[in-house]
């Protein structure tokens, strides 16, 4: 009948659904100067009509952050042309750094927050400067990527 096919359709497409936040129903549970954490809902679809779920999941989100998709930050991917003939000889480079919460010192590219206003290839710039003392050439500014 009509009405069967109808919920067929529903069933499928409630298979096919993807989980979506509710960032109405998003809890701050406490803050510092530059990290939030919120625990934020979600409704996971379940198949053949069942009625979604809600779930929690816990999350820390920078507080430089300006809205929900606003960038705020840059990691460069700075490569040394040693001899550009020759590309074996590339070298990336690293910065080491201490970081608290592994007491220890980590080897990273370098990175950093990009200021109020500031356009993502001048961040990433300014960032390299500061954390190595190199001056380079923004290339390529790839996609946002988390």
């Amino acid at each position: 009948t009509l009405e069967t096919e109808a919920l067929k359709a529903d069933a499928r497409k409630t298979e096919n659904a993807l989980p979506r936040v509710d960032f109405d129903k998003t809890e701050t549970v406490c803050t510092t100067r530059w990290i939030r954490l919120d625990t934020l809902s979600y409704h996971v679809p379940l198949a053949k009509g069942d009625v979604a779920t809600l779930r929690k999941w816990d999350r820390a989100v920078r507080t430089t952050k300006q809205s929900e998709n606003s960038i705020d930050a840059v990691v460069i991917l700075a490569i040394l042309k040693n001899d550009v003939d020759d590309p074996t000889k590339d070298e990336i480079v690293c910065v080491k750094q201490f970081r608290p919460p592994v007491d220890a010192h980590t080897i990273e590219l370098p990175a950093g927050l990009i200021d109020r206003n500031e356009d993502v290839a001048d961040a990433a710039r300014r960032e390299f400067e500061e954390e190595t003392g190199y001056v380079g050439e923004v290339i390529d500014v790839l996609p946002a990527s988390y």
